[in-house]
């Protein structure tokens, strides 16, 4: 499955053009996640999300079905969410979000661009302090180069 995703990754990415975007805003999901907002091309961004999950679900995986929502996320609370106070910002730990939420709402980035897709695995257990780590296995240029596709590079 990995060599359909890859060239389907490839081909997407080279259909698409270089975005511009920015760390906008932010908020909280639920008692667990902040995150940052993003602006600048958020169609585009958009489209290029459908046409992921899309080449995703081509090479024969599941794709989540919830709405796409881009972020950034910033702080991801461990045990969190279900424990008493849960909706209103603070997980089974005690740690509070509402107010790093909240101190988010006025913050606006420096835009940059971004010029393509990397293929992240992820492997339970393997990061720091027995978190996931990650290893990006392959990387689509947005354009591809020269306007053509293709892979950037690829990982270990």
């Amino acid at each position: 499955r990995l060599p359909a995703l890859e060239a389907g990754l490839a081909e997407e990415a080279a259909r698409r053009s270089p975005l511009t975007l920015r760390l906008a805003g932010g908020g909280r999901f639920g008692g667990t996640v902040l995150w940052a907002g993003v602006e600048g091309d958020r169609a585009a961004l958009g489209g290029l999300a459908a046409g992921v999950a899309e080449a995703v679900r081509e090479a024969g995986l599941t794709v989540d079905d919830r709405p796409y929502t881009p972020h950034l996320t910033l702080a991801l609370v461990r045990g969190g969410g279900s424990g008493r106070g849960a909706g209103r910002g603070s997980g089974r730990n005690g740690v509070n979000l509402r107010p790093l939420a909240e101190a988010m709402s006025g913050f606006g980035g420096r835009p940059w661009t971004a010029g393509r897709v990397d293929l992240m695995e992820s492997r339970l257990g393997e990061g720091p302090g027995g978190g996931p780590g990650y290893r990006t296995v392959g990387a689509y240029r947005l354009g591809g180069p020269g306007g053509g596709g293709g892979a950037a590079e690829t990982g270990e």
